[in-house]
């Protein structure tokens, strides 16, 4: 066996390891570049109006005024339109004036291009439940 075949494997070792990192942290830089297109605000619903959709599984429309309640955007009003269907639970939510919704807001240098309902706000339910559940047993 030849002396110098062990430093060198080991080197070799060492390199590869160095690029497969390298390529690794890069894939997950690029990755997570790719999932901050959207911030995500609260917002309550301000008007709706009904529609029907062409093109889409859903069977009816909407299109709502929210004003955005958090982030740097707060108090700007924004329309989003919002796809639901009576009959399958699945084909979006509907929703009402009044109503606190979570947005996927896109933006490009500070300036709104587009919103989108991303879910109904549920947290403060939630977090009351919670608080019934543990007072219910202590």
């Amino acid at each position: 066996m030849n002396k110098d075949s062990g430093p060198m494997r080991h080197s070799t070792k060492i390199l590869l390891f160095c690029l497969f990192t390298a390529v690794l942290l890069l894939g997950l830089a690029e990755s997570t570049q790719a999932q901050d297109i959207f911030s995500y605000y609260r917002g309550r619903v301000q008007e709706v109006r009904e529609f029907i959709p062409e093109f889409t599984l859903a069977d009816l429309g909407q299109e709502a005024d929210v004003l955005i309640t958090s982030g740097p955007h707060r108090g700007e009003i924004v329309t989003i339109v919002n796809h639901y269907s009576e009959q399958e639970f699945y084909l979006g939510t509907k929703i009402h004036p009044g109503q606190t919704v979570i947005l996927a807001v896109e933006e490009i240098d500070g300036e709104i291009i587009g919103a989108y309902l991303q879910d109904i706000a549920r947290d403060r339910e939630i977090w009351l439940l919670t608080a019934l559940f543990l007072l219910a047993i202590l």
